[in-house]
């Protein structure tokens, strides 16, 4: 998806293999335009918005427009690769490995408090992209009934040192 185009062809693409997967219940929602977010999810009365893999700064009204707030599922160890394609620049900076981080969303890109988080996923000197995502999956399986429990608990998460940010718009 190009997020300046407001283009869904990726993700309408990709929506009945995620559907099959999503538990009863659950509703998913793959919008269009960040613009819509916020209405969107005042209508459906959402209790919390949970982000992967979306490379959108939220505005702040879709953050305030569920009752929890909003978590997101980020493929790095923050604080570091903060913002969009944390796997991409882990490679090209050959780190050894990557870990997850669900933490909850604000309006900076991945600063919010973590509620979880784990390192521990190689990256051979073969990356290949299975292997890879096949172990972010079950890391997210394993850590995101967790961050539910947290968040219905009301964690705050822990906070992020601002000294061992590394953003991506740092990067050269």
């Amino acid at each position: 998806m190009n997020p300046g185009s407001g283009s869904t062809a990726s993700s309408g693409a990709a929506s009945p293999e995620i559907a099959d997967r999503i538990p009863q219940g659950v509703d998913l929602l793959l919008p269009g335009s960040k613009k819509v977010l916020a209405k969107t999810l005042c209508g459906y009365g959402a209790d919390l918005m949970i982000c992967y893999g979306f490379p959108w700064k939220f505005p702040p009204s879709a953050l305030r427009a569920t009752s929890l707030g909003a978590i997101n599922v980020h493929t790095s160890m923050l604080p570091k690769y903060r913002g969009p394609i944390p796997v991409n620049w882990a490679i090209r900076n050959g780190d050894p490995e990557i870990g997850v981080s669900i933490h909850w969303m604000d309006e900076e890109f991945d600063s919010g408090g973590i509620l979880i988080q784990e390192s521990g996923i190689v990256l051979d000197d073969d990356v290949l992209p299975g292997r890879i995502w096949g172990a972010v999956d079950g890391f997210i399986s394993r850590f995101l009934p967790t961050a539910l429990e947290r968040v219905g608990e009301g964690f705050p998460g822990t906070a992020q040192s601002r000294a061992d940010a590394f953003s991506v718009g740092e990067m050269s």
